[in-house]
């Protein structure tokens, strides 16, 4: 079975052939938009598989920054929403 902290560069599968990188040097950005809810979960998982997590503020008026400040990422902020 293949690890899946581990991603084959050329395929974008998980595996052990040539290409792999570490999942620690793939970076995820992710767009949020009040995401409270459920974004804790959702950064939580991809930190979990081991990813570089960026997750960019658009200017939400929810608690999402308080979210995203309390997690191991790098978070962006925008103070409005650029759309």
């Amino acid at each position: 079975m293949s690890d899946p902290r581990h991603l084959d560069h050329e395929t974008g599968s998980p595996g052990h052939t040539g290409g792999n990188v570490e999942n620690s040097d793939v970076f995820v950005i992710v767009p949020v938009f009040n995401e409270a809810a459920v974004l804790e979960g959702v950064l939580g998982e991809l930190v979990d598989l081991g990813y570089t997590v960026v997750p960019v503020d658009d200017g939400s008026s929810d608690d999402s920054w308080n979210v995203i400040r309390g997690l191991p990422v790098h978070g962006l902020r925008h103070g409005l929403n650029l759309g």
